[in-house]
């Protein structure tokens, strides 16, 4: 497919880097692997439960509560080069009665930053602070000159170093350094071809729909004659603009 940048097998990572993940109430582990501008970035699922309906009998009907996850091991794939300014990242959205991979292609462009002059010493390195505003979030990053990569973690990028921990000003996501290593073999990328590409306005837009794909799914598991309504669907996700 055109535009899609490859690497040959078995190539070697110039730096790995390991970060615990905190967001949307959930801790995760995710791995960032680094080679000539170019990283692979994805999170370790925790929950593979791909469908939960708890009830209960309030005394005035039954109140469910569903949570909807993915199955699959990884999640939140990035891959990023920077030198040719192509990105991709693979989202699952809820659809038709279950999980549906997309892929959006996007530039990477540069991300603004703004360079503070505080300084302090995070995870044994000696770090300085630069702030920015990537897809709809407030961003703080710490980050050190010592492993020098402008690649980061999901798709925060350009900085001067490493990212050694980074955070949304709202509290949604926290990323924090917790491994260094290298000569690590780049995991193998994606088959693009089976995936549907979309693009980034259009994935936000079938994440907030999902609400309305989850009570189909609710009833489906209902009784024959039952029916519900929908108090409350909520749908967080990191991305809430496209720029």
């Amino acid at each position: 497919m055109g535009g899609i940048f490859t690497w040959p097998p078995a190539e070697k990572a110039q730096v790995y880097l390991e970060y615990r993940v905190a967001t949307n109430d959930q801790l995760t582990t995710a791995q960032l692997f680094v080679r000539n501008q170019k990283s692979i970035y994805y999170k370790i699922n925790p929950d593979t439960m791909a469908f939960e309906n708890h009830s209960k009998d309030t005394g005035n009907g039954v109140e469910h509560r569903v949570k909807m996850g993915s199955s699959e091991r990884t999640i939140g794939w990035v891959q990023t080069d920077l030198a040719n300014q192509n990105m991709l990242s693979v989202q699952k959205v809820f659809k038709a009665g279950q999980y549906t991979t997309y892929h959006v292609q996007e530039n990477p462009g540069p991300i603004h930053w703004q360079f503070t002059n505080e300084q302090k010493q995070i995870a044994g390195f000696s770090c300085r602070k630069a702030i920015t505003k990537l897809k709809g979030r407030a961003y703080e990053a710490w980050y050190t000159s010592k492993i020098p990569i402008g690649n980061g973690p999901w798709k925060l990028h350009g900085l001067p170093g490493a990212i050694i921990k980074a955070y949304s000003t709202d509290g949604f996501i926290h990323f924090d350094l917790i491994k260094v290593g290298g000569e690590k073999t780049f995991p193998q990328f994606l088959k693009i071809q089976d995936s549907q590409s979309i693009s980034c306005e259009q994935y936000l837009k079938y994440v907030q729909e999902q609400g309305k794909e989850i009570a189909k799914k609710v009833q489906s598991k209902l009784p024959r004659g039952a029916t519900f309504s929908v108090h409350k669907a909520t749908v967080k996700t990191l991305e809430t603009e496209c720029h």
